[in-house]
């Protein structure tokens, strides 16, 4: 019988979430959101709606998350999925993450134009490396 081989899915925990879980989710979420969504931005509390989080209130908490996927990506010559996230009145939260040969436009064009589904999401084990491990000025 399968069910004594097949491990049981877990979901996402809403609360106690530690940094390098919640930017596995948002890689899945925003590599997800990008693939339907061409040329559109997300704010901060819709996509901490989108985790599950009960209050969009949350968003504010994830800026060091996004921060997280975003050193990954550029790490990895990829355009960083945060910029595509911005604050309720449209501003980025944080331009720090554009490199400086470029600008927030140019970095959007390119995630949205990122056939992001060829790339593996990252685990959450890769996550807590760069974490770790990397900053924002070892990829610029």
């Amino acid at each position: 019988m399968l069910e004594n081989t097949v491990p049981k899915i877990k979901k996402f925990p809403t609360k106690g979430a530690r940094r390098q879980d919640q930017a596995h989710v948002i890689w899945v979420i925003l590599t997800s959101y990008v693939l339907f969504n061409k040329g559109k931005t997300i704010t901060y509390g819709e996509l901490a709606e989108l985790m599950g989080y009960e209050s969009p209130q949350m968003g504010k908490n994830l800026a060091q998350a996004l921060g997280i996927v975003s050193t990954y990506c550029l790490y990895n010559d990829l355009p960083p999925l945060s910029c595509i996230v911005v604050k309720r009145n449209g501003d980025i939260g944080w331009e720090g993450m554009i490199p400086e040969k470029s600008s927030l436009e140019n970095e959007q064009k390119r995630v949205w134009n990122t056939d992001w589904h060829l790339y593996r999401t990252p685990t959450t084990a890769t996550f807590r490396k760069v974490n770790e491990n990397l900053t924002f000025n070892d990829v610029i």
